[in-house]
């Protein structure tokens, strides 16, 4: 049994190395050259965390999955999420695309 926890610890580490070395490409050689290459930038950031990460998040605990206890491991204190598209017309989303965008920009030394 202890040899099956270092093994899953391992592979948990590997994915996290691997995350980190994407996120050190992103930033290094596909870093963004001006203020639209940030929005694309910011767009794709959008789509990763609330998209992909809860689609995955799903795929990993659908709805109907219950806890080690055998109680709905959606409930009490952990809502079940849905993925939201980008949606150019939706405030939030250019709100959010917007600020991360500055921030990438500003991160860089780019203009806004």
């Amino acid at each position: 049994e202890g040899e099956e926890e270092e093994e899953e610890g391992g592979e948990e580490e590997e994915g996290g190395a691997e995350e980190r070395l994407a996120s050190v490409y992103e930033a290094t050689v596909r870093r963004p050259a001006d203020g639209a290459a940030c929005v694309a930038w910011a767009v794709r950031l959008f789509r990763r965390l609330f998209e992909q990460q809860i689609r995955d998040l799903l795929a990993a605990n659908p709805p109907g999955k219950l806890d080690e206890s055998g109680a709905p491991f959606w409930g009490g204190t952990r809502l079940l999420p849905s993925p939201a598209a980008f949606d150019a017309a939706e405030p939030t989303h250019i709100d959010f695309v917007a600020a991360a965008a500055a921030l990438k920009a500003r991160t860089l030394g780019l203009a806004p």
